[in-house]
């Protein structure tokens, strides 16, 4: 179980009170706090024995905002966040008129080896947890939220990391984000990157979230996209766009659409989106308009893999079709 109490579901920390002896209303009043980004020192409503207990054995807070760097052009607002253990991970809040898109990491750097992106020059350092996670999310919301008003409306998974290589951690935070007791962002509102790990694409479908998928192409052909992106050597365009339909096919509503999606401090610039939807989702910037690119190059630290650790190997293919699959 996730150290980090951001990482856990309300039964889950009610569980762990449970199990320290408080009484099951403790659970509501500390899982409060959490959903609004507090420290232990400032949950002024459990007595200081508790605050002191929980504080010996569990963290309150995935992340810290270190740093905040703000465009005077948009009010596009880019942020170091610190980890327990002072690694360093990057977000991006981008303000629409239909809300304030938040972009987050999912590993500390990455082992896909892309190259055009600088998240991935050590290799991939370690995974986020599912806590790690929300603690960026529930920080920025912290700062922006006006009392009932979330200052989080839709999140893009497309900071450093490549989200379906931390695949158990990823749909962990998903369903952790989206529950109704808790900050309840919709996953609706929710973009999951990769670069195009087939088999996780099939997984993904299988999980029935309705979350956007998209795709980071970069290139329209097998031949170019291997120049730029490992990954291209293991499944080929055919592979990917076969696992995108399964994944159209398979979510809900039954209706389908393309859109585009821009990239923050991750791996990409433009790709195309394939989700099972009825409209453009919320978390896609309306044409003509492009995020800032941070790059996450000096802001992370911590031990570096030796060389060649920490890189992407392949070990398995995307499962056979049925079928072919219609376009």
């Amino acid at each position: 179980m996730d150290d980090c109490l951001m990482g856990l579901s309300l039964a889950e920390l009610a569980q762990v009170l449970a199990d320290a002896g408080e009484p099951a209303f403790r659970a509501k009043q500390v899982y409060g706090w959490l959903q609004k980004g507090e420290d232990f020192a400032g949950m002024r409503n459990l007595p200081a024995a508790l605050r002191e207990k929980l504080a010996g054995t569990h963290r309150a807070l995935g992340a810290t905002i270190l740093k905040t760097l703000r465009s005077e052009k948009d009010g596009t607002e880019k942020y170091l966040f610190s980890l327990h253990d002072g690694n360093l991970v990057e977000g991006v809040l981008m303000r629409y008129h239909y809300g304030n898109t938040l972009c987050i990491s999912s590993q500390v750097g990455c082992r896909m080896g892309c190259a055009f992106c600088a998240s991935t020059l050590e290799g991939r350092v370690r995974d986020l947890t599912a806590g790690e996670m929300m603690g960026q999310v529930l920080a920025v919301n912290r700062l922006h939220a006006e009392k009932d008003k979330r200052g989080v409306t839709n999140i893009v998974m497309m900071g450093s990391g490549e989200p379906l290589d931390n695949y158990e951690n990823v749909i962990r935070f998903l369903r952790l984000v989206s529950a109704p007791e808790g900050i309840g962002v919709s996953l609706r509102n929710v973009s999951v990157s990769t670069c195009g790990l087939v088999p996780r694409i099939y997984d993904l479908a299988r999980e029935n979230l309705p979350i956007t998928l998209s795709i980071s192409l970069h290139a329209p052909t097998d031949e170019a996209r291997q120049r730029i992106m490992p990954i291209a050597k293991t499944y080929s365009l055919e592979e990917l766009l076969r696992a995108c339909r399964d994944y159209v096919r398979s979510t809900p509503p039954l209706r389908t659409r393309t859109a585009w999606r821009t990239s923050c401090a991750g791996c990409c610039a433009t790709s195309t989106s394939s989700r099972s939807t009825t409209s453009r989702s919320a978390t896609s910037p309306p044409p003509g308009r492009r995020a800032s690119r941070p790059s996450s190059a000096g802001w992370r630290r911590g031990a570096s893999p030796s060389p060649g650790a920490g890189r992407w190997a392949p070990t398995s293919r995307a499962p056979a079709a049925s079928s072919a699959a219609s376009t």
